[in-house]
């Protein structure tokens, strides 16, 4: 979290010391070596390795015009323009296939108006949504559509502890200008497609001058396998035993979403019926065979 928050004053003002503007074409997705990375990046990619782990990071300010275009696989291959800032996770145990992507791209410049990165945000939705990309929700949370949005206040104020998931996030409502200007300063949605998950993270800083028209945006996606993506509910011990343990859990937390939802229908919110969980297919496959 403390990157994220340094994010807006290192990145996107800071300067750097290539040799002027220069876009790059890379092709990358989960599952592909992690090696395959470093030729296209070149010396401008940094290697970290350690205790089974290897980390690749390509990160240069956004107004340095050294910049990304960056092909991400999958079903539907989609692409993202003016990225700025591309990390890669790989393990020893997986032979150093990539685990998780997290990437920057180009966001609304420094202190744009709301309108102007809220259409952003919307347009790089709807480039995910016709590549597949849909709602994903914790297990454990209830189903909220969005147009529960104006209720957010009395749903907090019900669920016995803060959710990932309310009414905002649904990318199928659209939010109007009013409500974007009302998220937090870090907001947070949420998407599957088949066995990868996506988090994406918005964070704003609003201008002094004129904080209810203008701010800087920064956008932030990481894409993760199944594997990468559950073996996040565990304390790191137990990660290593995460496909025996996660039927447990889901169990439990399908409890939790039981319980919730029937606190969300006594305040008169309404649920989602038509949301369904992902398949998680590590767990119709022997042992074995699951990664």
């Amino acid at each position: 979290m403390k990157q994220l928050v340094l994010a807006l004053t290192l990145l996107l003002a800071g300067c750097d010391n290539s040799d002027g503007p220069r876009v790059r074409d890379v092709t990358i997705w989960l599952q592909d070596p992690l090696a395959h990375l470093q030729t296209p990046l070149g010396d401008d990619v940094d290697k970290d390795c350690f205790q089974g782990t290897c980390t690749l990071n390509f990160t240069q300010p956004s107004a340095s015009g050294n910049v990304l275009r960056v092909q991400l696989g999958g079903a539907k291959p989609f692409r993202l323009n003016g990225v700025f800032s591309l990390t890669a996770v790989g393990y020893e145990e997986d032979r150093y296939r990539i685990a998780e992507i997290t990437l920057m791209p180009a966001s609304p410049p420094t202190n744009s108006l709301h309108s102007e990165a809220r259409t952003a945000f919307y347009q790089l939705l709807a480039q995910l949504g016709a590549a597949g990309w849909q709602r994903f929700i914790m297990q454990d949370s209830a189903r909220l559509p969005g147009a529960e949005f104006n209720h957010t206040a009395r749903i907090e104020q019900a669920l016995p502890q803060a959710s990932l998931n309310l009414p905002f996030n649904d990318p199928a409502v659209p939010l109007n200008l009013a409500q974007w200007r009302s998220l937090p300063l870090i907001s947070q949605w949420y998407f599957y497609r088949d066995d990868e998950y996506l988090s994406i993270i918005v964070q704003r800083e609003n201008s002094d001058s004129a904080p209810n028209e203008r701010g800087t945006y920064l956008f932030m996606l990481t894409f993760k396998t199944e594997a990468q993506q559950y073996q996040s509910y565990f304390a790191a011990d137990d990660r290593p035993r995460w496909k025996s343990l996660l039927p447990a859990l889901l169990k439990q937390m399908a409890q939790t979403r039981t319980e919730n939802e029937a606190r969300m229908r006594d305040i008169g919110v309404t649920i989602d019926e038509h949301y369904r969980d992902p398949t998680i297919g590590a767990l119709d496959k022997p042992a074995t065979q699951a990664e």
